[in-house]
């Protein structure tokens, strides 16, 4: 498929599908056709991708992107963990950053016992 051809695809929608579409389309769901497809497929790709995706770690904290969330998000070991967006010391953020070999193993070489992406003591 050349470059031209990836730009417009043309496909053909029939039965429940239409009918499906046709009915969102009167509940002002969707605007048009084009935009029931690409919308079905967006939530398709977003599902597909994974939940987090670690970017870096540093001395105390780690840094994660939140695809559902589409944001940054910073999580802190000091006397614990602590998420700066939930403002929490156990989410699922903090239970992903626990999970990273790169977070965990310098943490456990400092004392803390870890377990199924959760703090279980810190070093005294």
């Amino acid at each position: 498929m050349t470059e031209e051809e990836r730009k417009r695809v043309t496909i053909t929608l029939q039965g429940d599908i239409l009918e499906w579409i046709d009915s969102k389309i009167e509940e002002r769901v969707f605007h048009n056709y084009q935009h029931a497809v690409e919308l079905s497929l967006m939530k398709v790709y977003q599902e597909d991708l994974p939940r987090f995706r670690h970017y870096n770690v540093y001395d105390d904290h780690a840094t994660i992107y939140d695809n559902l969330k589409k944001r940054i998000v910073d999580v802190y070991f000091r006397n614990g963990s602590y998420c700066e967006l939930c403002e929490e010391t156990d989410c699922e953020h903090t239970r992903f950053a626990l999970t990273l070999p790169k977070v965990v193993e310098p943490l456990q070489e400092k004392g803390w016992v870890i377990r199924d992406g959760k703090v279980v003591s810190t070093p005294k």
